[in-house]
């Protein structure tokens, strides 16, 4: 897609301006290239949660505090609060 950001300074601003969240595809495509680390993706893979399951709240309590620690990474990479669980 050529209107895809490329650049971190490019994916900060997407986060921020383009208000993404409205579009979920963006959103997972943003996370993953961005924000997403291996450790994350591990985490989320023995909890057997998709990006899709934390944007969306499908989690159970038990998983809360997880979720919450990497919506805490996400937010302070990006400098700003754009994810709370």
């Amino acid at each position: 897609y050529s209107d895809e950001p490329v650049s971190d300074d490019e994916w900060k601003a997407f986060f921020c301006d383009r208000c993404c969240h409205e579009e979920e595809r963006w959103l997972i495509v943003g996370i993953k290239k961005y924000l997403r680390t291996q450790e994350q993706r591990e985490q989320l893979a023995s909890m057997d949660l998709s990006l899709e399951d934390l944007l969306n709240g499908r989690y159970n309590g038990n998983q809360g505090r997880q979720v919450r620690q990497i919506f805490a990474a996400w937010n302070e990479k990006l400098g700003f609060q754009a994810f709370r669980g």
